[in-house]
C-alpha cells in the first residue's frame, strides 16, 4: 500500500469521525434531514465557499453510535452492532449525485423518501457525505506533502449530515442518570462536567445540555453548555463531557443540568437533574 493511499484513507476516516456541516470551503444546509409524519421530500443545498470551481460527489455510509457519541463504521462493527442498524439509504432517492460549482455558487440536491408497503416501524438513519473531488493542483499538493499538510487538505474536502426517517408512532425521550464535576482535567486543568443520559423510547432525541448553579433560581448564568447532543435508538446510555466556561468556585456545590430539545423538539424539556460535585 503506497503512502498516498494511506494518507487518503486516514484522512477520510477522520472526516467521517468528525461529522459536521460546514468547513472553510464547503457549506451544507440544512445540516440534518428528518422525515416523519407526512413529510416525503426535502432539499439540501451544497454551497461552494471557495474561490475556485469544485466538484462534489454525493455518497452514503452507515454508522453505529457508541455511548460516548463516537461513530463506529460498518467494517469495525460487531455482529450485534451491525444487526441493530436500520439504514435509511435504501428508502431514499436523490438527485443529482455529483455537482460542479463555481466560486460562491450553490446547488439544490433533492431528497425523496419512498416508503415501501409493510415497512417495519422504527427509526432509520444513514449519513450522506458531500465529498469534494481533488483537482489537479490539489493532487499535486498531496503528492508533495505526505503528512500533516496533506491530511489537513483532505480534511477540508468533505462534509456529512445525517438523514433520519421515523416511521410509526415512536416515542423519543431521555433522562439523566448521573452527573459530576471533574476538576483540573487535562493539560489545561479544566473543570469538566460528566453527564450520563439514558434513552427512553424508540426514536432519537436531539438537543442541548446546559448546566447551572442549583442556587441560581433565575438561571441567568450558564456554567457549561453543549449543543447537538443526540441519543440514538442504538444507545442505551449517552455520555457527555462538557467543559465548564470557567473554573467553578468552591462555593458552588450543587448543580442543575437541563436537556432541552432543538429543531423538531424545540421548547421540549427532556429532563432536569440536580447533582453535587
Amino acid at each position: 500500500m503506497n503512502k498516498k493511499y494511506i494518507i487518503f484513507l486516514f484522512a477520510f476516516l477522520l472526516i467521517l469521525a468528525e461529522v459536521s456541516y460546514v468547513n472553510a470551503n464547503l457549506m451544507i444546509s440544512p445540516f440534518r434531514v428528518i422525515f416523519e409524519g407526512r413529510t416525503r421530500s426535502d432539499v439540501v443545498y451544497v454551497i461552494n465557499r471557495s474561490d475556485e470551481t469544485k466538484t462534489y460527489r454525493i455518497e452514503w455510509f452507515e454508522t453505529f453510535a457508541d455511548e460516548n457519541g463516537k461513530y463506529i463504521f460498518r467494517d469495525k462493527m460487531t455482529p450485534e452492532q451491525e444487526a441493530a442498524l436500520k439504514p435509511a439509504q435504501n428508502l431514499i432517492r436523490y438527485s443529482p449525485r455529483q455537482v460542479i460549482l463555481g466560486p460562491g455558487q450553490k446547488q439544490a440536491v433533492r431528497i425523496a423518501y419512498r416508503k415501501p408497503s409493510g415497512l417495519e416501524e422504527g427509526e432509520y438513519r444513514s449519513h450522506v457525505i458531500f465529498k469534494q473531488l481533488a483537482g489537479t493542483s490539489e493532487v499535486g499538493d498531496i503528492r508533495q506533502n505526505k503528512d500533516t499538510a496533506a491530511m489537513q487538505l483532505l480534511l477540508n474536502m468533505s462534509v456529512s449530515i445525517p438523514i433520519v426517517i421515523r416511521h410509526g408512532d415512536l416515542k423519543a425521550d431521555a433522562n439523566f442518570i448521573s452527573g459530576n464535576l471533574e476538576s483540573n482535567y487535562g493539560p489545561d486543568n479544566e473543570d469538566v462536567f460528566n453527564m450520563v443520559l439514558k434513552r427512553k423510547g424508540e426514536a432519537s432525541t436531539y438537543g442541548s445540555i446546559r448546566i447551572y448553579d442549583a442556587n441560581d433560581e433565575r438561571r441567568e448564568n450558564i456554567l457549561a453548555v453543549v449543543n447537538n447532543i443526540y441519543v440514538f435508538p442504538e444507545q442505551d446510555t449517552r455520555k457527555a463531557r462538557i467543559p465548564a466556561k470557567f473554573k467553578i468556585p468552591s462555593s458552588i456545590n450543587r448543580f442543575v443540568a437541563v436537556y432541552t430539545g432543538r429543531d423538531e423538539y424545540e421548547n421540549k424539556v427532556f429532563d432536569e437533574f440536580t447533582f453535587e460535585r
